[in-house]
C-alpha cells in the first residue's frame, strides 16, 4: 500500500465495514456489537467514522482469529468496489488509521 492519501472517504470505508458486519452477523447483532464497542471505547455512534480504526481493533480483540473472516471480506470489498490493493490485516489497519485522520 502506498503512502498517498487514500482513494476512499471515511463514509465509504465505514459503509463497507457496516455492510460486511451486516452480511456476517446480521443487522441486530451488528447493531448490538457496535453499541457495545462505542460504549467500551468511549465514543458515540455518530463518531464511528472518526474511530473506524478503533472499531477494527476492537473486532480483533473480541473475535480473535475469527476476526480474519471479517477483515478478509472488508479487504475483498475494498479491492472490488474501490480498486484499493491491500493484501493483509496490517495493510487494512494502516488504511483505517489513515482514513480516521481525514477531515
Amino acid at each position: 500500500m502506498d503512502k498517498k492519501e487514500p482513494k476512499i472517504t471515511k463514509g465509504e470505508f465505514t459503509k463497507i465495514v457496516n455492510e460486511v458486519l451486516n452480511e456476517i452477523l446480521g443487522y441486530e447483532t451488528k447493531e448490538a456489537l457496535i453499541f457495545h464497542i462505542c460504549l467500551r471505547k468511549g465514543f458515540s455512534k455518530e463518531e464511528i467514522s472518526d474511530n473506524i480504526d478503533k472499531i477494527l481493533q476492537c473486532l480483533e480483540e473480541l473475535f480473535g482469529w475469527a476476526s480474519e473472516v471479517i477483515f478478509n471480506e472488508i479487504i475483498l470489498k475494498l479491492k472490488l468496489d474501490y480498486n484499493i490493493q491491500i493484501d493483509n490485516k496490517k495493510d487494512l489497519f494502516n488504511l483505517a488509521k489513515e482514513i480516521a485522520k481525514l477531515k
